[in-house]
């Protein structure tokens, strides 16, 4: 089941609510220099676009308008085939493991790169994934491996050293398997 978030002109579509509970600060931290000249509207979206994972998340659509909004750079990031965090990395894994799934799951789909600052943090904080519930990881990795993007998410996983963690029995034949090839 589908839920939708309609923010007056904009609206998003996701297929489940992915917001994890922010630390008490978080506002003094993110707060974009330029919401001062921003309207009612605006704030709402942007306060959205702050609970969402990554910036590609945060495009608004007004169909009537045929208006993109974009208030964290995210169509630069598209242009630059970049994953980034919409606040600090390592804050975000911290908040939420999940999201270093997702953000590979990302970029094996569409073919994009991380930031320095999100690689460095998936680098850092790709241990916290043992730490997902099996029914979390598991829906995460069936949405990883989907629609054609099954090998370069393992592919990436290897890259970030997650493959041996999350499935050891495997790669371990694996590794046998290609001794004799």
């Amino acid at each position: 089941m589908f839920s939708f978030f309609i923010s007056f002109f904009a609206s998003q579509v996701s297929s489940f609510d992915t917001v994890a509970k922010h630390v008490d600060d978080q506002e003094a931290i993110i707060s974009p220099k330029l919401l001062k000249n921003y309207n009612e509207k605006d704030l709402t979206c942007w306060k959205n676009c702050m609970t969402q994972d990554f910036s590609i998340n945060c495009l608004f659509f007004d169909p009537f308008k045929c208006k993109i909004y974009d208030y964290v750079d995210a169509l630069q990031d598209l242009k630059s085939c970049t994953v980034r965090t919409v606040i600090s990395p390592h804050l975000s894994f911290k908040e939420d493991c999940a999201r270093i799934l997702r953000g590979m799951r990302i970029a094996a789909r569409l073919g994009l790169q991380f930031s320095k600052k999100t690689e460095a943090a998936i680098l850092d904080l790709s241990s916290s994934i043992q730490s997902l519930g099996k029914d979390r990881f598991m829906m995460e990795m069936n949405f990883m491996m989907a629609h054609g993007a099954a090998a370069s998410s393992i592919n990436l996983l290897q890259i970030f050293k997650l493959l041996e963690s999350i499935f050891p029995a495997h790669v371990s034949k694996i590794f046998i398997c290609s001794l004799f090839l």
